[in-house]
């Protein structure tokens, strides 16, 4: 059997500004929000800690352990993924 190959441009996280999207989404709304609340300089902070946050679950979500924990954790997950897999007591047969 051989082993997959896939496109480069497919394996690659999808960035704007050399910044993962997730990080300058979370980055965007820390600065929106404490900016308005609170004052520019603690907009600015916001936007800082939510900038990493953001690029470390963006960095979560693209390497698929993010995917995974909802998949098999997600109640109903039949209900609201797909009426097909298998029950979380089964993920070992995969």
């Amino acid at each position: 059997m051989t082993r997959r190959q896939f496109i480069d441009c497919l394996n690659k996280e999808h960035k704007a500004f050399n910044c993962s999207f997730g990080s300058l989404i979370v980055g965007g709304i820390g600065l929106v929000l404490f900016g308005f609340g609170k004052g520019l300089f603690w907009g600015f902070g916001a936007s800082t800690v939510g900038f990493l946050v953001g690029g470390w679950i963006s960095k979560q979500w693209f390497l698929g352990s993010l995917q995974r924990k909802i998949y098999w954790h997600l109640p109903f997950a039949d209900i609201w993924l797909d009426s097909n897999i298998p029950s979380s007591s089964n993920r070992r047969e995969l």
